[in-house]
């Protein structure tokens, strides 16, 4: 009788490693698992709490930014009104100074003398009554006098802005005096027209020969400052009754004014010309 005894083979080795390396891949990848399974929860419970919090931090920080827009803006203002505040002072400090040194002029007409020059000839002669205008007559004047008196202390400086047709002194484009202080000039203002211009009706209706509107300047020698002056005369020196035509030595009424008057605010042509025109 023959007897068979069963051998085992030995393990391999390589297979049990490779056995327990799959355990223990298994066993990671559960403990993995279960640990994101942890983390995940921690997550979703954490996340709605971030949330909340971020959006209190934002909405701090817009009503911070919108504190700091309107406090920028407050401080912006009120730097602007210290500026404005500052620029005033200034200015009406430059002003008192001006004014203290600007010369002050009294302008009245003291005299009116009306001449006629014939047909052919320059010379004028006075007229001294009513005469009557013929063919003979060239040019009638009208001449106004001025007195021009610097009252101040300060050498002035007159310009004529607004002459009405006429001219002053003998020169038609000597427009400008220069007055010390304390003293007076005579100007002497005139307006000629024709013989045309005395028949015209366009003349009559403009009231050429009825009244004199002057202008002037008055400013100091550096022209810092000037005041506006306007001088209104009654100079109704022709008499018209149909065809006939006459001239007058003097106006039928005595003028109501005689003084030139300042008009307008004063200017302060220095100050201006240093701001700005759309700054002002």
């Amino acid at each position: 009788m023959t007897i068979l005894l069963a051998t085992a083979e030995p393990a391999d080795p390589v297979a049990i490693l490779q056995g327990w390396v799959g355990l223990a891949i298994g066993f990671l990848t559960l403990l993995a698992a279960a640990a994101a399974a942890v983390f995940a929860a921690r997550a979703a419970s954490a996340s709605p709490k971030q949330a909340d919090a971020a959006a209190r931090q934002v909405a701090h920080a817009q009503i911070a930014t919108r504190i700091a827009r309107e406090q920028a803006a407050v401080a912006s203002e009120l730097a602007e009104r210290q500026a404005e505040q500052l620029a005033r002072g200034q200015r009406e400090s430059a002003e008192l100074r001006f004014d203290s040194r600007m010369p002050a002029i009294m302008a009245r007409a003291v005299g009116i003398e009306v001449t006629r020059s014939p047909s052919g000839s320059d010379v004028g002669f006075r007229v001294d009554r009513e005469e009557l205008v013929d063919d003979e007559y060239l040019i009638a004047r009208t001449e106004i006098i001025m007195s021009l008196h610097n009252v101040s202390d300060f050498a002035a400086r007159v310009d004529f802005t607004d002459l009405d047709r006429g001219h002053v002194g003998a020169d038609h484009n000597d427009n400008t005096y220069f007055i010390a202080p304390h003293a007076d000039v005579s100007v002497t203002w005139t307006r000629a027209f024709s013989l045309e211009e005395m028949r015209s009706e366009e003349r009559w209706n403009e009231s050429l020969f009825g009244s004199c509107r002057l202008a002037f300047r008055v400013a100091d020698l550096g022209i810092n400052v000037t005041d506006e002056y306007r001088l209104n005369l009654n100079t109704d020196i022709l008499v018209r009754d149909g065809r006939r035509l006459s001239v007058l030595p003097q106006p039928p009424t005595d003028w109501i004014e005689s003084v030139a008057v300042p008009v307008g605010p004063r200017r302060y042509d220095r100050l201006d010309l240093a701001v700005p025109r759309d700054a002002e």
